[in-house]
């Protein structure tokens, strides 16, 4: 299914900022839930020349808890480099 992702991305360079953020219930307008652990499995593929990159997407495999999911999203341009993305996505869970 076609949908807009919408995410922050953050990087944390000081000791102690996971703990302050986990203490938050938001950020930059986005609700926080709670802090968990997943174990996952990506795979990035593209044609051998860069095609899928070189239009501005990335296709992904993911399998989490057993369910692969194939997901192709517009990558970010330089407006959308940011702390906020907002991108095309294209999700389907494959089994």
């Amino acid at each position: 299914m076609a949908e807009r992702e919408r995410e922050i991305k953050l990087v944390v360079r000081a000791p102690g900022a996971l703990e302050e953020l986990a203490g938050r219930s938001a950020i930059a307008g986005f609700a926080l839930s709670p802090v968990e652990t997943r174990d996952q499995q990506d795979v990035y593929l593209d044609t051998e020349d860069f095609l899928l990159f070189a239009a501005g997407y990335g296709l992904r495999y993911r399998r989490r808890s057993g369910i692969l999911e194939a997901t192709l999203k517009e990558l970010p341009g330089k407006e959308g480099r940011g702390i906020v993305q907002d991108r095309q996505e294209i999700e389907e869970v494959l089994g």
